[in-house]
C-alpha cells in the first residue's frame, strides 16, 4: 500500500454530442496531490482539457478541428500548453484510414514549433 503522501487524486468529466453529420467530443481532467519532483512535497494541481469537432463531408471523408489544453502546474504563469489541430481523414475499404492534420501550438515558444502530421491506420 502506498503511503498517503503518494496518493494522487483525479476527477474527470467527458461527453459527446452528435447531430446529423456533426460530432462534438469533450473532456476535462483535474488532478491534485501531485509532486513537482521527487524531493518536493505533493502540492501540485494539474488541469487538462480536450474539445474536438468532426464533420462528415462525404461518406468516407471527415474534417476535424480540436483544441488541447494542459496546465501541468496550476498557479504557475506561462506553463500551460495549448494546441489547435485542423485536418481530415479519408477512410478506404473499411480497413484503411489516411489522415492529414496541421497542429498550431498557441503557447509562446522560443522558436516556431507547429507541426504537419500524417497518419495511416490499418484496422484488423
Amino acid at each position: 500500500i502506498a503511503p498517503a503522501f503518494q496518493e494522487k487524486r483525479r476527477a474527470a468529466v467527458f461527453g459527446s454530442f452528435s447531430y446529423s453529420k456533426f460530432i462534438l467530443l469533450g473532456e476535462l481532467d483535474y488532478g491534485w496531490n501531485d509532486r513537482v519532483d521527487t524531493l518536493a512535497p505533493p502540492s501540485r494541481e494539474i488541469l487538462a482539457g480536450y474539445v474536438e469537432g468532426m464533420y462528415q463531408a462525404y461518406r468516407n471523408l471527415w474534417f476535424r478541428a480540436k483544441l488541447d489544453y494542459l496546465d501541468p502546474q496550476r498557479g504557475v504563469k506561462d506553463d500551460d500548453i495549448q494546441r489547435v489541430t485542423v485536418g481530415g481523414n479519408v477512410y478506404l475499404y473499411k480497413l484503411l484510414d489516411f489522415g492529414l492534420q496541421y497542429r498550431i501550438n498557441l503557447e509562446q515558444a522560443k522558436k516556431k514549433n507547429n507541426e504537419l502530421i500524417s497518419q495511416v491506420h490499418i484496422f484488423f
